[in-house]
């Protein structure tokens, strides 16, 4: 955690030591050791998601044989193990919510405590983390609040976006947030779920163990995509390429066995831009950038997306950060390993732009 989160915080746990294996250890004891007559917020950060997964206590709860792979991976035996394992770690992760569940019931704290359930990007699997789509982006997200959250078991179809975490729980604590925050206070969706909210999310795809720039929009009905390296295959990030179930995949692409969706993370080179049409096709498997009748949908995507790169201060460096690792093979560094391009954005200050784009 870099310095500036650290002053956010009176205390905190950090690394294996402290957390344990999957980085639950540390939840309960703060919550027993907090002082009792403040009030108090924690964030609570598991290390379940992210490989190497195992062995533990939930070790084996998920049996390979009766795993079913999304049809956009391989129906493979490593595969199949993959994912098990995945599974038993999101048990693990699960488990330890109904322990601080159980905690703040004990200390009678529950019914008036806000807990936010989500996860940080798509599960480290090729055709997810990393992607600027569906499957890299849209995360769980669930809020349980008795007393704050009157009709329970509803959900909300609005758009919402993580930076507009930080100003609905300020608000929720009866703070006016500062101008500075990007995003905006969504309190009136916990008592109208129908409620619009946002009309545009937005999201990128810098530099993560590969070189890349990728930015989206998405209003209900569309999601728009950039992509400023289209010659750059999109494997996923270094522990996607070195999983098993990215070498099922790879064993299918030798034998040409491909599906057209699974063939998606080898392909180069990609197309520059990508529409998707959620009503039409809500798993954005097809690009209809192409297709005349959507000339008018992508020619207003791509402004919406271009005010938002010029607003927040973006733009596209030749330099960028480049490859660290071989594409394809696992841990082999490349020539450029540890060495930093120019961060898109640097050169326009992006850093001290609170620009929020358009809403």
């Amino acid at each position: 955690m870099g310095p500036y989160a650290k002053r956010g915080f009176d205390k905190m746990y950090e690394g294996h030591k402290d957390n344990g294996d999957g980085g639950e250890e540390s939840w309960v004891i703060s919550l027993k050791e907090r002082p009792k007559n403040k009030s108090f917020f924690m964030w609570f950060a598991s290390y379940d998601a992210h490989r190497e997964w195992g062995p533990n206590k939930f070790s084996g709860t998920h049996l390979p044989d009766e795993m079913e792979p999304p049809f956009y991976l391989s129906n493979g035996t490593g595969t199949k193990s993959d994912l098990a394992k995945y599974y038993d770690e999101i048990k693990r992760f699960d488990f330890y919510i109904g322990e601080v569940v159980k905690e703040l019931k004990a200390q009678k704290e529950l019914d008036n405590t806000l807990i936010i359930i989500m996860s940080d990007n798509g599960r480290p699997f090729p055709h997810s983390k990393t992607r600027v789509n569906d499957r890299g982006m849209k995360t769980p997200f669930v809020m349980h609040w008795p007393k704050g959250i009157k009709n329970k078991g509803l959900s909300s179809n609005s758009l919402v976006s993580a930076v507009d975490i930080a100003p609905t729980l300020l608000t929720i604590a009866g703070i006016d947030y500062p101008d500075q925050f990007q995003g905006v206070s969504f309190d009136l969706l916990l008592i109208e779920p129908e409620h619009t909210f946002r009309n545009y999310i937005y999201a990128e795809h810098n530099w993560h163990d590969y070189e890349a720039h990728e930015r989206m929009v998405r209003n209900k009905d569309y999601m728009y995509i950039l992509n400023s390296r289209p010659m750059k295959p999109q494997n996923g990030p270094l522990d996607a390429v070195g999983s098993p179930s990215f070498k099922d995949l790879e064993g299918l692409r030798d034998k040409g066995e491909l599906s057209a969706i699974q063939a998606d993370v080898f392909m180069v080179p990609r197309p520059h831009e990508e529409l998707y049409d959620y009503k039409r096709d809500p798993l954005q498997l097809l690009n209809v950038a192409s297709l005349p009748e959507y000339k008018e949908t992508l020619n207003a995507l791509r402004k919406t997306l271009t005010e938002w790169m010029v607003d927040t201060g973006d733009n596209i460096p030749e330099n960028l950060t480049k490859d660290w690792y071989l594409k394809e093979a696992g841990l082999i560094k490349t020539e450029f390993h540890n060495i930093r391009g120019e961060m898109p954005g640097k050169k326009l200050n992006a850093t001290r732009n609170n620009a929020k784009g358009k809403f």
